[in-house]
């Protein structure tokens, strides 16, 4: 890592590709490369909590169960957590407690599970329901403690959310009236619950009602083709482009948000999977 680069904010971008994870500045100004993180050989999901930590997932699939924490601008590993459910396939923190939640695929026999670590340490409580085949690649907090699931599906193969309220044990189905062949990433923007489009290139807003989530409006990611992870940050979010192979190739765009419209793209990469801001301490 570059001297001085914690006293900045920082823009992180996972790449299992490359094996890394790659740090820059992150400014109205521009981005310029830092340094990178090398602590998991597939770097996959990440999140930031409270203290602007970086948690950083396994890809998914590579035989990994571990979470490993970053203090901003650190390049060693302060803590690390293990899975006990499955491979991690995301992770949220939540902005009242500081509770960690990791989402977990299911290996052949098990059943997928969201893992919540109290505080981030410890042995976390393990919430599950049998009519939910799948937690996939991301979930979420809002701004009251409630935890969504990301691209669950039900019995029906239907993509859904699946909801833990706040000091619930038990999920609840949030049907999102629209079809995605995959969803891509997930998160609170302050007012609503998003839900990225993995292949359109969408992020949707939701108010989430008794009946389900309830469509708000969307974002156009311009050039947009594999979505995975974003970010919103404000009146921008950044979104990883994994997709390598076809034009523009692979990517990670700052856009407008929610209006759209890309901004600043950065390149080049491998395969970027997720991408997360740490502010610098202030």
């Amino acid at each position: 890592m570059a001297p001085g680069t914690a006293t900045g904010d920082l823009l992180y971008v996972s790449d299992p590709g490359y094996g890394a994870v790659f740090v820059y500045t992150y400014s109205p100004f521009g981005m310029k490369f830092v340094g990178m993180l090398t602590g998991t050989s597939a770097p996959g999901a990440m999140c930031v909590d409270k203290l602007q930590n970086v948690w950083v997932l396994s890809y998914p699939g590579t035989g990994s169960y571990a979470a490993l924490e970053y203090a901003h601008g650190g390049t060693q590993p302060i803590a690390m957590l293990v899975d006990p459910a499955g491979y991690p396939t995301g992770c949220a923190v939540d902005p009242i407690s500081g509770n960690l939640a990791i989402s977990s695929g299911a290996q052949a026999g098990e059943q997928p599970t969201i893992a919540v670590f109290n505080k981030a340490r410890g042995k976390p409580g393990l919430f599950t329901d049998p009519s939910i085949p799948g937690f996939y690649n991301c979930c979420a907090y809002d701004d009251k403690g409630n935890l969504f699931g990301n691209g669950t599906v039900d019995q029906n193969q239907n993509l859904i959310l699946a909801e833990l309220p706040k000091g619930s044990s038990t999920f609840k189905s949030v049907p999102m009236h629209r079809d995605f062949l995959r969803v891509g990433g997930i998160q609170w923007d302050g007012q609503y619950l998003t839900v990225g489009d993995k292949y359109d290139g969408l992020i949707i807003q939701y108010e989430i009602t008794a009946n389900g989530g309830r469509e708000i409006g969307s974002t156009t990611l311009n050039g947009v083709t594999a979505l995975d992870q974003y970010f919103i940050d404000r009146h921008r979010v950044i979104a990883a482009n994994d997709d390598y192979a076809n034009p523009p190739g692979a990517f990670v765009g700052i856009f407008r948000y929610p209006a759209g419209g890309q901004r600043i793209r950065i390149r080049p990469f491998s395969a970027p999977y997720a991408v997360v801001v740490s502010r610098a301490p202030r």
